[in-house]
């Protein structure tokens, strides 16, 4: 949100992402799907789960099956995007 001059304006940055393509962990289907394909990607996730005190798990999902074990909830998207980024 940016208040210029008496102007108010909403700024949005673009994120080059397809997540059809670019989802490299969690779920974009409500846990349909559970994805965790990504070994940089794990890291990452590993490393902020340590800080939050949250361990490694399993997520049933709702076909009834088991997830493979992930670090974060399953509803979140990490993406690595058309660009590299993460």
């Amino acid at each position: 949100l940016i208040d210029y001059l008496g102007f108010r304006l909403i700024a949005m940055s673009y994120l080059p992402i397809d997540k059809s393509r670019t989802l490299v962990a969690g779920s974009r289907d409500c846990g349909h799907t559970v994805v965790d394909k990504d070994e940089n990607m794990k890291e990452y996730l590993k490393k902020v789960a340590e800080k939050l005190n949250l361990k490694r798990h399993r997520v049933k999902m709702i076909d009834g099956k088991m997830s493979d074990p992930i670090y974060m909830c399953f509803d979140m998207e990490g993406h690595k995007g058309e660009d590299g980024r993460y």
